[in-house]
């Protein structure tokens, strides 16, 4: 009877966290390396085998000749051991979702199929080159990851059951390589010589992967059959049918020749059909057809830089657009991969302009100061805008003559051709926009609020949508003019996920209509070209085009690219599109995990707290025990308030509601927490307080019925204060203090036009830190509590290239912030107030030097713990390169009628 291993259980030094299924050897387990604080797959061998001293003999045997692998496709295997009695392998954890789960969404997009049947056909050929063959290549054995596809369980089958099963589903048989006239494999995935029993080679996988492209680029299986028998014959004697969609005929060549019944036919190595694979992908760029730029008064040249995957270089072709083609002819697709001069935030892309001719994006330099570059698309090299720092969210004119953009408080635009800035308005924020043709500019101000209105020549914006208290609306969100440049769309988003909404709204009324229950940002592909119109949006990291004909969606969504970077706890996607249809951008999914890991004074690394997951805005405990932090769940699209101990690793659950619970701030004894929430009617955030560490205890309201949005800051270490911001349409983020205890009537600290945000108490009291973009981009500042000899409304700037996230040493000695994204720096403190001035900065280190911290879409990324050491919220990969698709609209929307 097999043993099945509970969370928590332990093998030797693997501690188990969850079952990930069960396969033909046996069951496989999400574990923890508790030496190396790493995350692993274990699998065990099952018991009836591990008793028969031949098959585990050539199951360690043959595992130590998979483990001589070591290529970016083939999953590693660590380790051979045995444990309490069960035999078990230990492997690197790989995420993501297998092919075979993919496929039962539809095809995929002929540039991914080469992309990824490229990968295999590497991974293949490494192993073909240590004499190991794998021979159950198949989707089920194939993971999509964010880095591409690594192959499962290569080469192992050789040791499982060696009888021929049932059924034609998953199930894998198999016997040693050595053992002649036995059948193996999964049978809708085997070779001719498989079925047949006759000994295989590099050649069979080779059948194998033409199986597997074939079913990437239909949708379907090669072979079907009913049962085993017609299956079987299928294999022997039947030809696939033809692709449908048909792709190149070089494509189709590649596919046919692996699949030829006599291995003597087919490609006789694997990097023979790996080099085909690259020439078909060469000859859709190279084939690009002539297109229009947009404008019938400008064209121009474009050079794609085209990234191949074993160099940096960029290779240009240059596609002169000069008429539009017939209406039957449909202009090849292809797409590149797009990497920005600069460091550009995790939650941005690049936004290509209407008539798809340029690329504008924000992005920082070293010294974290922000500024507008654009890349025209006939040339190879971006330039940055004149006088644009610190700017933000670019957003394109309907004629793509200006671009729009958040500066210092104000909206400005900008020629893409050069010249200065121009100033629309003052505003509060925008954190997004779009600009109709008559020169009308919808934006939102503010990131959970409804949307306003303004003209390109300037005014005081006015309000033109109102959020829905009774559906517990909290944000209005992606407007996108329609080409009517009245009507226009967005998305209502809810405390309640299910309730989010796509509506179609008008600057002439105050009406709304219902479209679709949406998820995800949405982008808007005006009609023309022969394609209807459609709509952009993200469903599960899967970027799907709805036909819509400006007024209702029609027949059913294409799904057009995987693994888009989606965050669920906010409905958005790293996604963007030329209104023309042409072309699209976006950020390929990473896993979003980060680790906390302690660094010294000098950047060494010198110690983790827990495993890689989710974390934001962490604070660490005031004895250093516990780090408190906010985690999203999936699942619900919300955030929850977690803990974890530093000493032992183990995380839990604080608060478990389907509002969103982050900000959490401990009390001055570490027994209670603050926490910022939208559970009170769900528009706004309150102030919240924990009174325990226990989950599942009670919170009560701090603040109650916030008139605008409220985050709380710091709690002092006397416990008589507290600090929040608060942030509004009217002004960004101002800071707040209210008494701890009594009546509590909070009052005014700091208010400008500026944004203040993320003040901390110094330890004895007398001073606040904070950060404030009042010069143009986020300095760290000082102000008195009360008194002093500059006054109460004196302050001092302790940064001066830029300052984020200001922490006290536990002493209050010296202040640290980051500057750069991810420079540490300190500033001596312990003179503030006195004659002689503040110290300069100096630079400590660098936190995080291969992915760098989450900064665009964490508060608190670090925390300071009263030994000294540093908890950074580090990456545990780099963020994806944004990628720009030409051409990319699906056949089945652009040829609709």
């Amino acid at each position: 009877m097999e043993r099945r291993l509970e969370a928590g259980a332990q093998l030797g030094p693997y501690r188990i966290a969850d079952s990930l299924g069960a396969g033909g050897m046996g069951e496989v387990y999400q574990a923890t390396d508790t030496r190396l604080g790493r995350t692993v797959a274990i699998k065990v061998l099952r018991p009836l085998l591990a008793i028969r001293d031949d098959t585990r003999q050539r199951f360690e045997r043959e595992a130590r000749a998979i483990s001589a692998l070591n290529h970016p496709n083939i999953c590693s295997l660590y380790d051979i051991c045995e444990f309490d009695g069960i035999h078990f392998l230990v492997m690197e954890y790989v995420e993501g979702e297998t092919l075979a789960a993919r496929l039962r969404r539809g095809a995929l997009p002929l540039e991914v199929v080469l992309d990824y049947g490229a990968r295999i056909a590497d991974a293949l050929a490494a192993a073909h080159s240590k004499h190991i063959v794998h021979r159950d290549l198949k989707p089920a054995n194939i993971m999509i990851t964010q880095a591409g596809v690594k192959l499962l369980d290569f080469g192992l089958a050789r040791t499982v059951q060696p009888a021929f099963s049932s059924g034609v589903g998953e199930s894998t048989e198999t016997e040693p390589l050595t053992a002649a006239g036995t059948i193996v494999g999964t049978p809708a995935y085997m070779a001719p010589e498989q079925v047949e029993g006759r000994p295989c080679d590099a050649r069979t996988d080779i059948f194998a992967l033409g199986l597997v492209l074939y079913e990437m680029a239909t949708g379907r299986r090669a072979f079907p059959g009913e049962n085993k028998a017609s299956l079987i014959a299928a294999i022997l004697r039947g030809e696939p049918a033809p692709m449908d969609p048909p792709g190149p005929r070089e494509f189709d060549h590649v596919v046919r020749r692996c699949l030829a019944k006599n291995p003597d036919d087919r490609w006789q190595a694997v990097s023979d059909a790996r080099r085909e694979l690259d020439w078909v992908a060469e000859t859709l760029r190279t084939e690009a057809s002539p297109q229009p730029v947009g404008s019938a008064t400008r064209r121009a040249g474009w050079i794609w830089p085209i990234v191949t995957l074993a160099s940096v270089a960029a290779v240009s072709l240059v596609v002169w657009f000069s008429r539009p083609p017939p209406k039957s002819e449909r202009p090849v697709a292809f797409s590149f991969v797009y990497t920005p001069p600069l460091t550009a935030g995790n939650d941005s892309i690049p936004v290509p302009s209407p008539d798809g001719a340029f690329l504008a994006f924000a992005a920082r330099d070293s010294s974290g100061k922000s500024s507008l570059w654009l890349r025209r698309l006939d040339s190879s090299e971006p330039h940055p805008l004149p006088e644009t720092a610190d700017s933000s969210t670019p957003i394109w004119s309907a004629d793509s003559r200006w671009i729009g953009f958040y500066s210092q408080g104000k909206l400005k635009k900008i020629s893409p051709e050069g010249g200065r800035p121009q100033t629309i308005a003052e505003v509060p924020g925008f954190f997004a926009g779009s600009w109709n043709a008559a020169g009308d500019i919808i934006f939102a101000p503010v990131n959970r609020g409804p949307l306003f209105h303004i003209r390109e020549s300037g005014g005081a914006p006015r309000q033109i949508t109102h959020l829905d208290r009774k559906r517990s609306e909290n944000s209005h969100r992606s407007p996108k003019f329609l080409s009517d440049g009245r009507r226009f769309l967005y998305l209502a988003r809810c405390a309640q996920r299910e309730n989010n909404t796509l509506y179609a709204g008008s600057l002439d009324s105050e009406e709304r209509t219902r479209l679709i229950s949406l998820q995800s940002n949405v982008e808007y592909v005006s009609p023309g070209s022969g394609n209807p119109g459609a709509l952009l949006f993200v469903g599960e990291g899967t970027l799907f085009a709805q036909p819509f004909d400006g007024r209702n969606p029609r027949g059913n969504p294409v799904a057009v690219m995987d693994s888009v970077e989606y965050f669920p706890s906010s409905a958005s996607a790293l996604f963007a599109a030329s209104a023309d249809g042409r072309v699209l951008v976006y950020g390929p999914a990473t896993s979003g995990k980060s680790q906390f890991l302690w660094f010294d004074r000098s950047g060494n690394v010198v110690g983790r707290v827990g495993s890689p997951a989710e974390y934001y805005q962490l604070r660490i405990s005031p004895d250093g025990s516990r780090v408190v932090f906010n985690r999203p769940d999936n699942r619900l699209g919300n955030r929850d308030i977690w803990y974890i101990e530093t000493a032992r690793g183990v995380a839990a659950s604080l608060t478990a509601h389907q509002a969103n619970d982050w900000f959490p701030v401990w009390s001055p004894d570490g027994k209670r927490l603050l926490f910022a929430s939208d559970r009170g009617g769900g528009t706004l955030n309150g102030i919240y307080e924990k009174k325990s560490m226990n989950p599942g205890d009670d919170e009560t309201a701090f603040l109650v019925d916030p008139k605008v949005d409220t985050e709380p800051s710091d709690w002092s270490r006397d416990g008589r204060w507290i600090l929040f911001c608060q942030f509004s349409a009217e002004r960004r983020s101002d800071i707040w203090l209210t008494p701890a205890t009594g009546e509590r009537k909070p009052f005014v600290f700091v208010a400008t036009l500026s944004d203040e945000r993320f003040p901390r108490f110094s330890p004895d009291g007398k001073w606040i830190a904070y950060q404030s973009n009042e010069t143009g981009r986020y300095e760290v500042y000082v102000r008195p509590l009360a008194g002093g000899p500059r006054g109460p409304e004196g302050k001092i700037q302790l940064s001066d290239n830029g300052g984020e996230f200001p922490v006290w040493r536990a002493d209050g000695q010296e202040l640290f912030y980051l500057s750069g994204g991810n420079a540490v720096h300190s500033v001596v403190t312990r003179d503030l107030g006195r004659s002689g001035g503040v110290p300069r900065p100096s630079r400590l280190f660098t936190a995080c030097p291969e992915t760098a911290p989450l900064l665009a879409t964490a508060s608190n990324p670090y925390d300071v713990g009263p030994d000294g050491r540093f908890l950074i919220n580090c990456r545990t990969e780099r963020p994806g390169q944004s990628r720009v698709l030409i051409n990319w609209l699906p056949a089945k929307i652009a040829t609709r009628r």
